[in-house]
């Protein structure tokens, strides 16, 4: 319910391309900041990662912040990407060994057309997933939260992602993460998190 809708959403959005009068999002000389290939291999860590990160949520407040706010950040962010005809084409490169192939792959599957790149959904998933392993394992939360910083890192240092995706895909983390802070009072009772709902899922 909450994965689906967001793939179904991002691939069409890639599909749709650019929209007529895109601009790219790199700052003054950021395409030619460099590539470090290996950072690749965090990169493509969330596709796992964050897939099994409801199973490791330990109650059901934990799962239903994680779930809601994947939600509000497929509406806001394919919201975002109908009205900011913003794009992020890959920066080039010379692909070399096993994480060059991994790159040259990750971007044929997103039709190197930088589409759905503002902002980055890597960022938005990673800190979501790094929230609840965070909450599963307290004296490994540094672990978690230095990991999804690493994610954001990569999008850059991998050519996939301007900074700007990568802070406006932060900023919405932050956003639909508290969004407890931001919905109208009379949600709030279907919307609770784990601080009202403390079952454990196991």
């Amino acid at each position: 319910m909450v994965y689906l809708p967001w793939f179904v959403l991002y691939e069409w959005a890639v599909f749709r391309g650019p929209q007529p009068g895109a601009f790219a999002t790199y700052l003054p000389g950021e395409v030619h900041w460099p590539i470090w290939q290996w950072m690749e291999a965090f990169y493509v860590s969330p596709y796992l990662i964050v897939t099994l990160a409801p199973l490791a949520a330990t109650t059901n407040g934990v799962l239903r912040r994680f779930a809601i706010a994947g939600l509000l950040s497929v509406v806001a962010g394919n919201l975002i990407f109908s009205v900011v005809p913003a794009i992020a084409p890959p920066r080039p490169f010379c692909p070399a060994g096993l994480f060059g192939r991994m790159m040259i792959t990750s971007r044929d599957l997103d039709l190197n057309n930088g589409a759905g790149a503002f902002p980055s959904f890597h960022v938005v998933w990673s800190f979501l997933g790094a929230a609840v392993y965070a909450r599963r394992w307290p004296r490994l939360q540094i672990v978690s939260w230095t990991w999804a910083a690493l994610v954001a890192a990569s999008c850059v240092l991998t050519g996939i992602h301007s900074l700007a995706d990568v802070i406006a895909g932060f900023c919405l983390f932050l956003l639909v993460f508290n969004y407890q802070a931001i919905v109208p009072r009379s949600w709030r009772t279907f919307l609770s998190n784990e601080q009202t709902v403390g079952k454990r899922v196991f």
